[in-house]
């Protein structure tokens, strides 16, 4: 019966084998994620079978199940965690009985993520001009991506009548669309389906004329 419910308990709850260093000793330890529990619980069956050297103090602070029933916690002590290439120092505490619990606070900590049913962990870091080889006189550009403009098969393509714009702004509209081709934001075409005219709106703060594509589809 026992075993039964083992098997049933790994199928319907995540699982996650971590190193616990304590008191000299590091073991594995499986845990189970219970992101509804604000802190990581070990059974004392554990304690005693993998570290008998460990001092216990208080808790300072009440745990109660789902239902709201007190929890009999044993002490707690603070203990090294790893996972995978993560480490992280966390407060477990230990109760009579019980499955051993993966809590919120050690899974920050670690820094771990869920993805597609799984916990995983994804590497972070702050990316910044160098990474990326551009300047404030530059754009970036996203590699390997293509973005695809969705249309519907039955629309039919509009082509708007075009509109002369100003001489005051023309050169300004020319400029801008020079400096777009530079960095390969826009590229010159012979023909379209569509076409659209330009609207063009200066700002007082910004050192570019700003155009946008007045789209309609009738």
């Amino acid at each position: 019966m026992h075993r039964h419910y083992e098997e049933q308990r790994r199928c319907t709850h995540l699982m996650c084998t971590v190193q616990i260093s304590l008191c000299g000793t590091t073991q594995n330890v499986e845990l189970m994620l219970d992101t509804g529990s604000a802190v990581s619980i070990i059974p004392m069956s554990l304690c005693t079978q993998y570290f008998l050297n460990a001092t216990l103090v208080k808790a300072k602070v009440n745990l109660v199940s789902y239902g709201g029933h007190a929890i009999s916690v044993m002490g707690c002590i603070e203990a090294e965690i790893m996972y995978g290439e993560r480490r992280a120092t966390a407060e477990l505490f230990f109760v009579n009985t019980g499955t051993a619990v993966l809590g919120r606070d050690l899974f920050a900590a670690l820094e771990l993520q869920l993805l597609d049913g799984r916990i995983v962990t994804l590497s972070c870091r702050t990316i910044n001009s160098a990474d990326v080889g551009t300047n404030p006189e530059k754009l970036g550009c996203a590699q390997g991506f293509a973005h695809l403009v969705k249309v519907r098969a039955d629309v039919k393509p509009v082509q708007q009548k075009l509109r002369r714009l100003p001489f005051a702004v023309r050169d300004a509209v020319s400029q801008e669309l020079k400096r777009l081709i530079q960095q390969d934001v826009i590229e010159p075409i012979e023909s379209s389906e569509w076409v659209t005219p330009v609207v063009v709106t200066q700002k007082k703060r910004w050192k570019h004329t700003t155009l946008r594509g007045l789209v309609r589809t009738k």
